[in-house]
């Protein structure tokens, strides 16, 4: 802006001079003069950069030190000095020299101490999570894969300068087998069989991601930025994976290191006859944390009450013992118990979780206990809709639950199903585990898999009685 406001003001002024003849125009806007040599901003820190402007008049020549040589008599220069520097600009005519300066400070960037930090993990502490019932379990031996080769020893980590070396140690031997997914690619659905170790680093800047499989590696830098690595960035000696990579400044900080191992083996087409193994290891391992612990919030006096509890894989030291406490002066050591209260009221219940460092995570809730005994027969009404191809609860009593209900059909075809949409979305889509929701107004059977007229039939399972069947063309 200073350097357009000044060549503005100096083309008015000698136009001015040259039409009018009236006009006192300063000598250093119409003589051989240095106008002005500025540096914006004058102080930098190191690696910064800064703006070197000049405007000179009437000057055969204009010369800038520092490696920047001959300019035009106005100009501007993007500059990156690594120091404390005073420039000086030249202007020369035919008979006289003259000069002037500009001087910018650089601070020096800060010192990174160079890092070198070691990380250990207990050992026998590979885990699999039951998806279905939240267990984590503790796994010494498998039959598809050496458990020691995903047990995490130990992991190290040094940076000198922009230069960072990572490791990790395993108990048997780093395995290379399968690849790296890419979840944006096309068959990341088809059927995989795959170890993968896991670097993390966080420094005061950046979030450093590292993926190894079988002699490929990726890095993420930011959670952005990917890199597929090469040969010569990695190493696989006996126990230890060792990966090499250059951090995006120098000036950053260590913050915290983690690895994992991890063993995948899967057949998204044909999951319900091959399942899925999931095997994982994390080093350090994060404080003890419940993912969660629930139940109705209503229930029956005499009523079977489930109580479902999880803890956050892979954090606290597996293998973990459980604690139900049900607010009625009983309790249970199971995961996932059932337990049937005898007094009406309002319970409030308790899971409590230990793991193998005796470190411990606490979650409550509350459940409410009416006088309603499930032994008598409830009553449903449903209505059918062949266009939907839905039976849709048109009224039900109080206090009946679809895991309460048994479904059949009189089709006779393994490919008859149904799905049960309890108002909060689809919460069972097969014929094997029913929702544990109340039945409500609203609900709704969707069939689906045949077509022809299909009856279907609801039994009520406390009292063994039938709640009705419905006929509907699909």
């Amino acid at each position: 802006m200073e350097k357009t406001v000044i060549v503005i003001g100096v083309c008015l002024l000698l136009t001015l001079s040259v039409f009018s003849g009236c006009v006192n125009v300063p000598k250093e806007f119409t003589q051989f003069s240095i106008v002005s040599f500025n540096v914006e901003p004058g102080i930098i820190n190191q690696g910064e950069y800064a703006n070197l402007s000049w405007i000179v008049i009437n000057a055969s020549s204009v010369n800038i030190d520092n490696g920047i040589g001959i300019v035009a008599l106005t100009g501007r220069r993007i500059i990156q000095p690594t120091q404390t520097t005073t420039y000086i600009v030249t202007a020369s005519n035919a008979t006289t020299t003259k000069s002037a300066t500009a001087k910018i400070t650089v601070t020096p960037a800060q010192q990174i101490q160079a890092t070198n930090i070691t990380i250990s993990d207990g050992m026998n502490d590979v885990s699999t999570v039951d998806y279905l019932t939240g267990k984590t379990t503790v796994v010494t031996s498998h039959p598809d894969i050496d458990v020691d080769n995903l047990d995490l020893v130990q992991a190290t980590y040094t940076q000198q300068g922009t230069q960072a070396t990572a490791s990790l140690q395993v108990k048997g031997n780093i395995e290379n087998r399968g690849k790296i997914r890419d979840p944006n690619s096309e068959d990341i659905l088809s059927a995989f069989n795959t170890v993968e170790y896991g670097i993390q680093i966080i420094t005061s800047k950046k979030d450093y991601s590292v993926s190894y499989s079988n002699q490929t590696g990726q890095l993420l830098i930011g959670g952005i930025e990917q890199i597929n690595l090469t040969s010569s960035d990695f190493s696989v000696v006996g126990d230890t994976l060792t990966i090499s990579f250059k951090l995006t400044s120098a000036a950053e900080a260590y913050s915290k290191l983690s690895v994992t191992s991890t063993y995948i083996k899967a057949n998204f087409s044909s999951m319900e006859s091959e399942g899925l193994v999931y095997l994982s290891d994390l080093a350090p391992n994060p404080p003890l944390v419940i993912f969660e612990a629930y139940a109705s919030n209503i229930g029956s006096i005499g009523e079977s009450i489930q109580f479902n509890g999880s803890v956050e894989p892979l954090t606290g030291q597996p293998p973990y013992t459980y604690r139900w406490d049900f607010g009625d002066q009983s309790s249970s050591t199971k995961l996932n118990p059932t337990h049937i209260y005898t007094k009406a009221g309002v319970y409030t219940y308790t899971f409590t979780v230990t793991d193998n460092a005796d470190a411990t995570a606490s979650q409550s809730g509350t459940i409410t206990i009416n006088s309603y005994t499930p032994q008598q027969t409830p009553n449903i009404a449903c209505t059918t809709d062949a266009t939907t191809n839905r039976i849709q609860v048109a009224f039900a009593d109080s206090n009946i639950k679809w895991n309460d209900i048994v479904i059949t059909n009189d089709s006779g075809s393994p490919n008859c199903h149904w799905t049960i949409y309890d108002g909060g979305g689809v919460t069972n889509r097969g014929t094997n585990i029913m929702p544990t929701s109340y039945v409500t107004a609203g609900d709704y059977i969707l069939i689906w898999g045949v077509t022809g007229n299909v009856r279907i039939t609801l039994r009520y399972v406390p009292t063994n009685s039938l709640l009705g069947s419905w006929t509907i063309n699909v």
